[in-house]
């Protein structure tokens, strides 16, 4: 690495370090001015404008850190299938959604503050259809659209980042809040309202969410998804029969002349090269 690489990224280090501890701090007031939880409404005096520029530092710090795909035409394809979704989303909502795909050893998807998704090669690998990945990535839609994110982060971090910060150890702050944000666990009716928002989501939008099912049975490590330890998404997203049926049902009363994807799902896949072959 150049001086001059070098010299970026410990800017970035450092720009990052001051909004997470602007965060930690905002989190901290609010933890001691009331008793958070994450059912408060006290998620809503982090204003828009503040969470997109915590999105902005994510996509800095994963730019940094991570190996991003970054070939066009099937970025191309994802960024459509996320169109396609959030023009069907009922509720209000301020977000453009943003799709990063990084290369991984992990199954796994996840939402970020901000609107901000990423998707894990391996997980794209695993599905069969577009309309597959489009019930994943509707899931994640419901946890941006219902700020599961941000809200998990400030009740997770509250005490932790209080004694760090007391501690005076801010690489340790730094390092502990980006192992959190990548590690969020939602509550059972945080999944659940997932769940549901991604079934209507699909439905809105002319996809059967049998596919939805499909691909949470693909996930079951008993049925090849697994590689146990590689599988992180059912590990942050447990009760999949429960899932499964609910899925199946409102796939009974779907009514649709079939799924009308044009797109080549097999030439797509190729185009997802990974450093971990």
């Amino acid at each position: 690495m150049n001086r001059t690489a070098g010299l970026s990224r410990e800017l970035l280090f450092l720009g990052v370090l001051l909004l997470f501890t602007t965060f930690i701090g905002y989190a901290i007031q609010l933890y001691l001015s009331s008793e958070l939880d994450e059912n408060t409404q006290d998620i809503d005096r982090i204003s828009l404008a503040w969470e997109m520029r915590f999105k902005t530092a994510i996509k800095q710090f994963i730019a940094a850190d991570a190996s991003l795909v970054e070939n066009d035409e099937l970025n191309g394809v994802i960024a459509d299938l996320a169109r396609r979704l959030r023009d069907h989303i009922k509720a209000d909502h301020p977000y453009e959604i943003e799709i990063m795909v990084v290369d991984s050893r992990m199954v796994n998807a996840m939402a970020l503050p901000g609107g901000l998704i990423i998707l894990y090669v391996p997980l794209i690998r695993l599905t069969e259809t577009p309309e597959e990945l489009a019930a994943v990535m509707a899931h994640e839609l419901g946890h941006v659209i219902h700020r599961d994110p941000l809200r998990k982060m400030i009740r997770q971090m509250g005490i932790a980042a209080t004694l760090a910060l007391l501690r005076g150890d801010s690489s340790t702050l730094l390092e502990n809040t980006i192992r959190n944000l990548l590690d969020l666990k939602y509550t059972r009716d945080q999944e659940s309202a997932a769940d549901d928002f991604a079934l209507e989501t699909l439905v809105a939008a002319g996809i059967d969410p049998i596919h939805f099912a499909a691909i949470m049975e693909k996930l079951d490590p008993g049925k090849g998804g697994g590689k146990s330890k590689l599988v992180k998404y059912l590990s942050t997203h447990p009760h999949r029969g429960e899932r499964v049926e609910k899925a199946r049902r409102a796939s009974a009363q779907f009514a649709s002349a079939g799924d009308d994807s044009t797109i080549d799902w097999p030439r797509v896949k190729k185009l997802l090269p990974s450093v971990f072959d």
